[in-house]
């Protein structure tokens, strides 16, 4: 009975998130503060408004009633987000000139959250510099990258050879300066590679060792700064990453993407809102269903014995 209801109280929370949950989009600038987003389903009725056929596309004559409609956009040619070149705008391009258009336009389209967001800081963190090998052997296709660490040892794939790399005194830098050992079976060589004076090595006469220091991390996360603005007064400030959404006031806002503007010269980060009011019965069904399953395999069971 338990584990029943348990499935009829999580599909209930799917169809109330569904029905009646919000998702869109918010963006906002550096040292600059919104409270406006874009909400899905209403981008939806109001593109469909003017999609006279319901195919979800924008053909010249559709365009042209929406355009007599919004006359602040005669700056803005909307014919730039045809991707395809086919003259005719889908949904998906036209949402992704909504996020480029006038405010005037924007403000039609969009909705008010009961409070701002105002971005401090839009930080890329990357992970640090790293010290690399590269390997390329003569007339193959075989290229490697290998890590350098002290007392570390590559075998090369698909080729006999292997490289090992002599350990150093500190374990918590690597020198610009390392001792490595390049083996074919049982012949070996060693040499000592330099960042600045001796960089490169070939070995055998075919197997090419490069070291060299990686001028910038690759990507680690991007994070926004975030002060949470009601009545223009500060009441939460927190940091937005991809992992770690802001959850506010039944609002959830994700790290989407972001975007570097040539004209204002700031970057503004992109967030995914989403507020789905079916989630807490979904949460209530898996607790019941984990409470049926244990009585069910669980305690039934050692009663059912008792009794016996």
């Amino acid at each position: 009975m338990i584990i029943h209801l348990s499935i009829l109280i999580i599909l209930f929370g799917g169809l109330i998130g569904k029905g009646w949950g919000l998702k869109g989009n918010l963006l906002v600038y550096e040292k600059e503060g919104s409270s406006f987003f874009f909400e899905e389903s209403h981008l939806k009725a109001f593109f469909r408004q003017f999609d006279l056929n319901g195919d979800w596309v924008w053909d010249k004559k559709e365009i042209a009633s929406w355009e007599k409609e919004n006359k602040s956009i005669a700056e803005w040619n909307l014919w730039n987000h045809d991707g395809n070149k086919d003259g005719r705008i889908s949904f998906q391009e036209w949402f992704d000139a909504i996020l480029y258009a006038p405010e005037s336009i924007q403000k039609n389209l969009g909705m008010v959250l009961p409070f701002k967001l105002y971005l401090e800081e839009f930080i890329t963190d990357r992970y640090p510099q790293s010290h690399k090998l590269f390997v390329t052997v003569k007339d193959s296709r075989i290229q490697e990258q290998l890590n350098v660490v002290s007392g570390s040892f590559y075998k090369i794939p698909w080729s006999s050879y292997a490289i090992s790399i002599e350990p150093w005194a500190s374990q918590k830098t690597i020198p610009d300066e390392i001792t490595i050992s390049v083996f074919q079976g049982k012949e070996k060589k060693t040499v000592n590679l330099s960042l600045t004076s001796n960089p490169e090595q070939i070995f055998f006469e075919n197997i090419y060792v490069h070291y060299f220091l990686e001028e910038m991390g690759q990507v680690k996360e991007w994070k926004s700064k975030i002060k949470v603005l009601e009545k223009d007064a500060e009441v939460k400030e927190v940091s937005i990453s991809v992992n770690k959404p802001l959850r506010y006031k039944n609002f959830s806002f994700y790290q989407s993407s972001y975007f570097v503007d040539p004209v204002k010269k700031k970057t503004r980060s992109d967030f995914m809102v989403v507020k789905d009011y079916g989630v807490p019965f979904v949460y209530l069904g898996f607790l019941l269903l984990s409470a049926g399953l244990v009585f069910k395999f669980c305690i039934r069971p050692c009663l059912s014995a008792r009794k016996k």
